[in-house]
Protein backbone atom coordinates (compact mmCIF):
# COMPACT_ATOMS: atom_id res chain seq x y z
CA UNK A 1 0.00 0.00 0.00
CA UNK A 2 2.87 2.38 0.78
CA UNK A 3 4.25 1.71 -2.66
CA UNK A 4 0.90 2.58 -4.19
CA UNK A 5 0.75 5.85 -2.29
CA UNK A 6 4.22 6.81 -3.48
CA UNK A 7 3.34 5.85 -7.06
CA UNK A 8 0.25 8.04 -7.00
CA UNK A 9 2.22 10.94 -5.57
CA UNK A 10 4.97 10.53 -8.17
CA UNK A 11 2.38 10.33 -10.95
CA UNK A 12 0.82 13.61 -9.84
CA UNK A 13 4.18 15.32 -9.66
CA UNK A 14 5.26 14.01 -13.07
CA UNK A 15 1.98 15.00 -14.72
CA UNK A 16 1.90 18.48 -13.19
CA UNK A 17 5.58 18.98 -13.97
CA UNK A 18 5.61 17.68 -17.51
CA UNK A 19 2.36 19.34 -18.57
CA UNK A 20 3.54 22.97 -18.40
CA UNK A 21 6.98 22.04 -19.72
CA UNK A 22 5.67 20.24 -22.83
CA UNK A 23 3.09 22.95 -23.43
CA UNK A 24 5.69 25.72 -23.21
CA UNK A 25 8.08 23.97 -25.63
CA UNK A 26 5.17 23.27 -27.98
CA UNK A 27 4.24 26.94 -27.97
CA UNK A 28 7.77 28.05 -28.81
CA UNK A 29 8.46 25.31 -31.36
CA UNK A 30 5.86 26.27 -33.88
CA UNK A 31 2.21 26.51 -32.92
CA UNK A 32 2.91 30.22 -32.47
CA UNK A 33 6.15 30.48 -34.49
CA UNK A 34 8.32 33.57 -34.44
CA UNK A 35 7.54 35.30 -37.78
CA UNK A 36 11.00 36.89 -37.86
CA UNK A 37 12.63 33.49 -38.34
CA UNK A 38 11.06 32.20 -41.54
CA UNK A 39 10.35 33.18 -45.13
CA UNK A 40 7.95 31.05 -47.16
CA UNK A 41 7.48 31.15 -50.93
CA UNK A 42 4.87 28.86 -52.47
CA UNK A 43 5.87 28.47 -56.09
CA UNK A 44 3.50 25.70 -57.22
CA UNK A 45 -0.03 24.66 -56.30
CA UNK A 46 -3.37 26.36 -55.85
CA UNK A 47 -3.94 29.45 -53.68
CA UNK A 48 -0.29 30.49 -53.19
CA UNK A 49 0.56 31.55 -49.65
CA UNK A 50 3.67 33.54 -48.82
CA UNK A 51 5.03 34.35 -45.36
CA UNK A 52 7.59 36.98 -44.39
CA UNK A 53 8.13 38.34 -47.90
CA UNK A 54 6.38 40.30 -50.62
CA UNK A 55 6.29 38.89 -54.14
CA UNK A 56 6.95 41.67 -56.66
CA UNK A 57 6.78 39.54 -59.82
CA UNK A 58 6.54 35.87 -60.72
CA UNK A 59 6.10 33.42 -63.57
CA UNK A 60 4.30 30.09 -63.71
CA UNK A 61 6.19 27.18 -62.17
CA UNK A 62 3.98 24.14 -62.74
CA UNK A 63 5.14 20.81 -64.19
CA UNK A 64 2.46 18.44 -65.47
CA UNK A 65 4.38 15.23 -66.21
CA UNK A 66 7.57 13.52 -65.11
CA UNK A 67 10.44 14.28 -67.45
CA UNK A 68 9.11 17.76 -68.22
CA UNK A 69 10.97 20.89 -67.20
CA UNK A 70 10.11 24.52 -66.67
CA UNK A 71 12.02 27.52 -65.38
CA UNK A 72 10.40 30.25 -63.36
CA UNK A 73 11.45 33.49 -61.73
CA UNK A 74 10.32 35.29 -58.58
CA UNK A 75 11.33 38.75 -57.40
CA UNK A 76 10.63 39.15 -53.70
CA UNK A 77 11.24 41.70 -50.97
CA UNK A 78 12.52 40.32 -47.68
CA UNK A 79 10.35 41.28 -44.74
CA UNK A 80 12.88 41.11 -41.91
CA UNK A 81 16.55 40.65 -41.09
CA UNK A 82 17.96 37.12 -41.09
CA UNK A 83 21.48 36.26 -39.98
CA UNK A 84 23.39 33.28 -41.42
CA UNK A 85 23.45 30.36 -41.39
CA UNK A 86 19.97 30.25 -42.91
CA UNK A 87 18.44 26.84 -43.62
CA UNK A 88 16.91 26.56 -47.09
CA UNK A 89 14.25 23.82 -47.18
CA UNK A 90 11.80 22.60 -49.79
CA UNK A 91 8.29 21.43 -48.96
CA UNK A 92 5.97 19.09 -50.86
CA UNK A 93 2.52 18.89 -49.28
CA UNK A 94 0.95 16.39 -49.40
CA UNK A 95 3.31 13.63 -50.49
CA UNK A 96 2.82 10.31 -48.71
CA UNK A 97 6.31 9.01 -48.07
CA UNK A 98 4.84 7.18 -45.07
CA UNK A 99 2.62 4.92 -47.21
CA UNK A 100 3.56 1.23 -46.71
CA UNK A 101 3.91 0.48 -50.43
CA UNK A 102 6.26 3.45 -50.80
CA UNK A 103 8.29 2.61 -47.70
CA UNK A 104 8.82 -0.97 -48.84
CA UNK A 105 9.79 -0.11 -52.41
CA UNK A 106 13.59 0.10 -52.21
CA UNK A 107 16.67 -2.13 -52.26
CA UNK A 108 19.14 -1.44 -49.48
CA UNK A 109 21.69 -3.81 -51.04
CA UNK A 110 21.65 -1.80 -54.28
CA UNK A 111 21.96 1.46 -52.35
CA UNK A 112 25.09 -0.04 -50.79
CA UNK A 113 26.50 -0.73 -54.26
CA UNK A 114 25.77 -4.46 -54.56
CA UNK A 115 24.66 -5.59 -58.01
CA UNK A 116 22.75 -8.85 -58.31
CA UNK A 117 21.27 -10.60 -61.33
CA UNK A 118 17.75 -9.89 -60.09
CA UNK A 119 16.59 -6.63 -58.50
CA UNK A 120 15.35 -6.57 -54.93
CA UNK A 121 12.04 -8.30 -54.27
CA UNK A 122 10.51 -5.18 -52.73
CA UNK A 123 11.20 -3.19 -55.89
CA UNK A 124 8.61 -5.27 -57.74
CA UNK A 125 6.03 -2.99 -56.14
CA UNK A 126 7.69 0.07 -57.64
CA UNK A 127 10.20 1.19 -60.21
CA UNK A 128 12.22 -1.59 -61.89
CA UNK A 129 12.94 -0.37 -65.42
CA UNK A 130 12.69 2.85 -67.38
CA UNK A 131 10.52 3.43 -70.44
CA UNK A 132 13.15 1.72 -72.63
CA UNK A 133 13.22 -1.40 -70.49
CA UNK A 134 16.66 -0.65 -69.01
CA UNK A 135 17.05 -1.68 -65.40
CA UNK A 136 17.01 1.18 -62.89
CA UNK A 137 19.82 1.21 -60.37
CA UNK A 138 19.06 1.55 -57.54
CA UNK A 139 15.51 0.35 -58.01
CA UNK A 140 12.37 1.24 -56.07
CA UNK A 141 9.95 4.10 -55.67
CA UNK A 142 11.95 5.86 -52.98
CA UNK A 143 15.12 6.34 -55.03
CA UNK A 144 13.27 6.99 -58.28
CA UNK A 145 10.88 9.66 -57.00
CA UNK A 146 13.77 11.91 -56.00
CA UNK A 147 12.92 15.59 -55.62
CA UNK A 148 14.87 17.37 -58.35
CA UNK A 149 13.79 21.01 -58.38
CA UNK A 150 16.74 23.39 -58.03
CA UNK A 151 16.96 26.95 -56.71
CA UNK A 152 19.26 29.95 -57.22
CA UNK A 153 19.12 33.21 -55.26
CA UNK A 154 20.50 36.56 -56.44
CA UNK A 155 20.80 40.00 -54.93
CA UNK A 156 18.73 42.24 -57.19
CA UNK A 157 20.74 45.40 -56.53
CA UNK A 158 24.24 44.03 -57.10
CA UNK A 159 23.42 41.05 -59.31
CA UNK A 160 25.65 38.84 -57.16
CA UNK A 161 24.55 35.25 -56.43
CA UNK A 162 23.80 34.37 -52.83
CA UNK A 163 25.93 31.51 -51.52
CA UNK A 164 23.89 28.31 -51.23
CA UNK A 165 25.98 25.54 -49.67
CA UNK A 166 24.45 22.17 -50.58
CA UNK A 167 26.99 20.10 -48.67
CA UNK A 168 26.47 18.99 -45.10
CA UNK A 169 22.66 18.99 -45.14
CA UNK A 170 22.41 15.18 -44.77
CA UNK A 171 23.40 13.13 -41.74
CA UNK A 172 26.87 11.64 -42.02
CA UNK A 173 25.47 8.34 -40.74
CA UNK A 174 23.06 8.28 -43.69
CA UNK A 175 25.78 9.00 -46.22
CA UNK A 176 27.94 6.20 -44.82
CA UNK A 177 25.17 3.70 -45.50
CA UNK A 178 25.31 4.25 -49.26
CA UNK A 179 27.97 3.39 -51.83
CA UNK A 180 28.46 2.93 -55.54
CA UNK A 181 29.19 -0.47 -57.12
CA UNK A 182 32.69 -1.41 -58.35
CA UNK A 183 33.35 0.03 -61.78
CA UNK A 184 30.87 2.87 -61.36
CA UNK A 185 29.98 4.84 -63.46
CA UNK A 186 31.39 3.05 -66.52
CA UNK A 187 30.50 -0.53 -65.61
CA UNK A 188 28.16 -2.26 -66.02
CA UNK A 189 26.73 -0.47 -69.03
CA UNK A 190 23.25 -1.99 -69.06
CA UNK A 191 21.99 0.04 -66.09
CA UNK A 192 20.24 3.38 -65.79
CA UNK A 193 22.12 5.36 -63.13
CA UNK A 194 20.73 8.06 -60.87
CA UNK A 195 22.93 10.78 -62.39
CA UNK A 196 21.42 9.99 -65.80
CA UNK A 197 17.86 10.36 -64.54
CA UNK A 198 18.43 13.24 -62.10
CA UNK A 199 21.39 15.19 -63.52
CA UNK A 200 20.44 18.43 -61.74
CA UNK A 201 20.80 16.98 -58.22
CA UNK A 202 22.99 13.85 -58.54
CA UNK A 203 26.64 14.48 -59.53
CA UNK A 204 28.07 11.76 -61.74
CA UNK A 205 31.08 10.98 -59.56
CA UNK A 206 29.19 11.06 -56.25
CA UNK A 207 26.30 8.82 -57.31
CA UNK A 208 24.41 7.48 -54.33
CA UNK A 209 26.76 9.21 -51.89
CA UNK A 210 24.92 12.49 -52.40
CA UNK A 211 23.29 14.69 -49.77
CA UNK A 212 20.17 15.21 -51.89
CA UNK A 213 19.55 11.45 -52.11
CA UNK A 214 20.32 10.76 -48.44
CA UNK A 215 17.93 13.50 -47.37
CA UNK A 216 15.13 12.22 -49.61
CA UNK A 217 15.56 8.59 -48.51
CA UNK A 218 14.76 9.50 -44.90
CA UNK A 219 10.94 9.23 -45.21
CA UNK A 220 8.75 11.89 -43.63
CA UNK A 221 6.35 10.72 -40.93
CA UNK A 222 3.58 13.07 -42.07
CA UNK A 223 2.12 13.95 -45.49
CA UNK A 224 3.97 17.27 -45.30
CA UNK A 225 7.45 16.51 -46.63
CA UNK A 226 9.96 19.15 -45.57
CA UNK A 227 13.60 18.47 -46.40
CA UNK A 228 16.80 20.53 -46.22
CA UNK A 229 18.06 21.74 -49.59
CA UNK A 230 21.03 23.96 -48.73
CA UNK A 231 22.48 26.43 -46.22
CA UNK A 232 22.48 30.11 -47.12
CA UNK A 233 25.72 31.71 -45.94
CA UNK A 234 24.74 35.34 -46.66
CA UNK A 235 22.83 37.76 -44.46
CA UNK A 236 19.40 38.97 -45.56
CA UNK A 237 18.15 42.44 -44.61
CA UNK A 238 14.64 43.78 -44.30
CA UNK A 239 13.67 45.50 -47.54
CA UNK A 240 16.31 43.67 -49.58
CA UNK A 241 15.09 42.59 -53.01
CA UNK A 242 16.24 39.16 -54.13
CA UNK A 243 15.62 37.22 -57.32
CA UNK A 244 14.80 33.52 -57.05
CA UNK A 245 15.28 31.31 -60.10
CA UNK A 246 13.68 27.87 -59.96
CA UNK A 247 14.21 24.96 -62.32
CA UNK A 248 11.11 22.87 -61.74
CA UNK A 249 11.24 19.18 -62.65
CA UNK A 250 9.16 17.54 -59.91
CA UNK A 251 5.48 17.21 -60.96
CA UNK A 252 2.78 17.59 -58.31
CA UNK A 253 -0.28 18.90 -60.18
CA UNK A 254 -1.85 15.45 -60.63
CA UNK A 255 -1.72 14.70 -56.91
CA UNK A 256 -3.00 18.15 -55.95
CA UNK A 257 0.10 19.02 -53.93
CA UNK A 258 1.89 22.31 -53.47
CA UNK A 259 5.60 23.10 -53.41
CA UNK A 260 7.25 25.70 -51.23
CA UNK A 261 10.67 27.15 -50.56
CA UNK A 262 11.44 27.96 -46.91
CA UNK A 263 14.25 30.08 -45.50
CA UNK A 264 14.61 29.59 -41.77
CA UNK A 265 17.05 30.84 -39.17
CA UNK A 266 18.10 28.47 -36.40
CA UNK A 267 17.42 29.14 -32.74
CA UNK A 268 18.29 27.22 -29.59
CA UNK A 269 15.96 24.39 -30.58
CA UNK A 270 16.38 24.74 -34.33
CA UNK A 271 13.77 26.32 -36.58
CA UNK A 272 10.00 26.50 -36.15
CA UNK A 273 8.26 23.12 -36.33
CA UNK A 274 4.48 23.29 -36.38
CA UNK A 275 3.86 19.53 -36.25
CA UNK A 276 6.27 18.94 -33.38
CA UNK A 277 4.89 21.94 -31.54
CA UNK A 278 1.35 20.59 -31.81
CA UNK A 279 2.53 17.20 -30.57
CA UNK A 280 4.15 18.74 -27.50
CA UNK A 281 1.06 20.83 -26.76
CA UNK A 282 -1.12 17.72 -26.99
CA UNK A 283 1.28 15.83 -24.73
CA UNK A 284 1.12 18.68 -22.22
CA UNK A 285 -2.69 18.63 -22.21
CA UNK A 286 -2.72 14.85 -21.70
CA UNK A 287 -0.31 15.18 -18.76
CA UNK A 288 -2.48 17.85 -17.20
CA UNK A 289 -5.67 15.80 -17.62
CA UNK A 290 -4.03 12.67 -16.16
CA UNK A 291 -2.59 14.59 -13.20
CA UNK A 292 -5.83 16.42 -12.41
CA UNK A 293 -7.79 13.15 -12.66
CA UNK A 294 -5.51 11.52 -10.09
CA UNK A 295 -5.76 14.58 -7.81
CA UNK A 296 -9.58 14.47 -8.05
CA UNK A 297 -9.62 10.77 -7.17
CA UNK A 298 -7.36 11.37 -4.18
CA UNK A 299 -9.51 14.25 -2.92
CA UNK A 300 -12.82 12.49 -3.49
CA UNK A 301 -11.93 8.93 -2.56
CA UNK A 302 -8.61 9.17 -0.78
CA UNK A 303 -7.74 6.56 1.88
CA UNK A 304 -5.05 6.01 4.42
CA UNK A 305 -2.44 3.29 4.11
CA UNK A 306 -3.98 0.00 5.18
CA UNK A 307 -7.54 1.30 4.88
CA UNK A 308 -10.03 -0.74 2.88
CA UNK A 309 -10.85 0.28 -0.65
CA UNK A 310 -13.81 2.63 -1.00
CA UNK A 311 -16.24 2.99 -3.84
CA UNK A 312 -17.16 6.47 -5.06
CA UNK A 313 -20.77 7.09 -6.05
CA UNK A 314 -22.32 10.07 -7.78
CA UNK A 315 -25.29 10.48 -5.36
CA UNK A 316 -25.54 11.56 -1.78
CA UNK A 317 -24.79 8.56 0.47
CA UNK A 318 -27.08 8.09 3.43
CA UNK A 319 -28.52 5.35 5.52
CA UNK A 320 -26.63 2.37 6.80
CA UNK A 321 -23.33 3.21 5.00
CA UNK A 322 -22.74 6.69 6.40
CA UNK A 323 -23.73 10.29 6.09
CA UNK A 324 -22.95 11.81 2.77
CA UNK A 325 -19.18 11.62 2.13
CA UNK A 326 -19.68 10.45 -1.43
CA UNK A 327 -17.86 7.13 -0.87
CA UNK A 328 -18.69 3.83 0.79
CA UNK A 329 -16.23 1.44 2.40
CA UNK A 330 -16.01 -2.17 1.36
CA UNK A 331 -17.57 -4.25 4.10
CA UNK A 332 -14.77 -6.78 3.97
CA UNK A 333 -11.29 -5.18 3.84
CA UNK A 334 -9.68 -8.48 3.04
CA UNK A 335 -6.28 -8.92 1.33
CA UNK A 336 -8.17 -9.39 -1.93
CA UNK A 337 -9.62 -5.91 -1.54
CA UNK A 338 -6.35 -4.38 -0.48
CA UNK A 339 -4.41 -5.79 -3.46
Amino acid sequence: MAVRAHVAQDTRSVGLGRGPSAGTWGHHLGVVPDPTQQLQLQYDGDAPQHVGLQVESSTTCSVEEGGQHTSCHFRVTVGHDMDPPIMVDFVVDPFFQNHPSYLESFSFSELRGQISEQPGTHCKRGALTDSSGIRLFPCGLQANSLFNDTFSLWDNETGDPLHLDRSGVAWESDLRRFDNPPGYPDQPQNLSWLFQRFPTVIPKLAGTRTDALAVWLRPAATPRVQKPYAILRDRLQAGQVIDIDIDANFPVSKIGAKKMLLLTTSGTLGGPSTDFGKFLLAAGVICWVAALTIVAIRLCCGRQIGEGRRRCIAVYVAGEHGSGKGCTQDPDPSPAHLA
